[in-house]
């Protein structure tokens, strides 16, 4: 069971690269999963993006074949630990930034999410996460 971060939902919605569409398809949409903040993330860079509308309808699709996991209760209280943890060992200093902040939340939250229902994360992005206690990570890029 996987939960998808937002760089390899873009591989998927672009089919590049190939192997990460791939592994998508070899596990299944059954066995993968989306974050409310990997969709809210998508849903920032397509609203910028040049071709807004063609974004928006391959993140709908997305969103169609896949399960959205609930930001529930169980995520809140992950999100606080994590969060907190990483704060008391200074992993969350960032001088001025106020959009590092909010993306390093943004980070949490979509860890939290795969913590808390228990699914391995999936990411290019693995130096963000590594400092995360109690989750598991993968990464299909090639």
């Amino acid at each position: 069971m996987f939960l998808l971060d937002t760089d390899h939902c873009i591989y998927i919605m672009n089919g590049k690269p190939a192997g990460v569409a791939e592994c998508a398809k070899r596990v299944g949409e059954a066995y993968l999963a989306l974050s409310p903040f990997t969709i809210a993330e998508l849903m920032y860079g397509a609203c910028k993006s040049q071709h807004k509308e063609r974004n928006l309808a391959s993140i709908s699709m997305l969103c169609k074949s896949l399960v959205t996991l609930p930001f529930e209760a169980s995520v809140v209280r992950i999100f606080g630990e994590v969060k907190a943890a990483l704060t008391a060992v200074g992993q969350l200093h960032v001088a001025n930034a106020a959009d590092a902040r909010l993306k390093r939340d943004f980070d949490i939250a979509i860890a939290a999410t795969a913590i808390a229902y228990g699914r391995t994360l999936v990411t290019h992005n693995t130096a963000h996460y590594a400092e995360i206690d109690g989750l598991t990570l993968d990464d299909w890029h090639d």
